[in-house]
């Protein structure tokens, strides 16, 4: 599978590889079943993406580079981009306009939200993975990740966290995640 892509967009990341933080960054499915990507013409912007077709369509164009992305809702996703910024971003042919959420302490590695609580987790490049409520307010540390890496959480009721493998080992770690509000 190829991103339909003309230019290559490059930066500074959140794990401090060139090889790692080049390129679209942030590709995530959303709850209406379209794939989303940023940075593919140029640092900032956020596609729908049909590769059957191989055409892209901007959905946004955000005020830095996009590091993370992950459904919020059926009609937003929620993006982390370059400085920390958490941003909720209309989806193809949703209304409304993008919202700033929350800004983090550091660069985020990678986001994902519970549907059945409603926090958003983020990781961070200073290891610290951090949660926080729907409208970006109760910050919290939820922990501290063993090296730079991504999240996903799991129908299990964990949080996983998988460092990148470079230059530790890869290793996945998890964390129950509460079960109460």
């Amino acid at each position: 599978m190829r991103i339909p892509s003309t230019q290559y967009t490059t930066g500074a990341g959140p794990f401090g590889f060139y090889q790692l933080d080049t390129g679209p960054y942030g590709l995530a499915w959303g709850l209406d079943r379209v794939l989303y990507v940023g940075n593919i013409e140029q640092n900032g912007d956020f596609h729908a993406l049909d590769l059957a077709s191989n055409t892209k369509q901007v959905v946004a164009t955000l005020t830095a580079r996009v590091y993370a992305a992950a459904p919020f809702d059926r009609t937003r996703m929620v993006v982390g981009v370059a400085g920390g910024e958490v941003k909720l971003v209309p989806v193809l042919g949703a209304v409304g306009t993008v919202t700033p959420l929350i800004k983090l302490a550091d660069e985020i590695t990678s986001i994902a939200r519970d549907p059945w609580s409603g926090r958003v987790y983020a990781s961070l490049a200073n290891l610290d993975i951090v949660s926080f409520s729907s409208n970006g307010t109760d910050l919290q540390t939820f922990q501290v990740a063993p090296a730079l890496g991504r999240i996903a959480l799991a129908p299990d009721g964990y949080l996983y966290h998988l460092t990148i493998g470079w230059p530790t080992e890869a290793e996945i770690v998890r964390w129950p995640l509460p079960d109460t509000l």
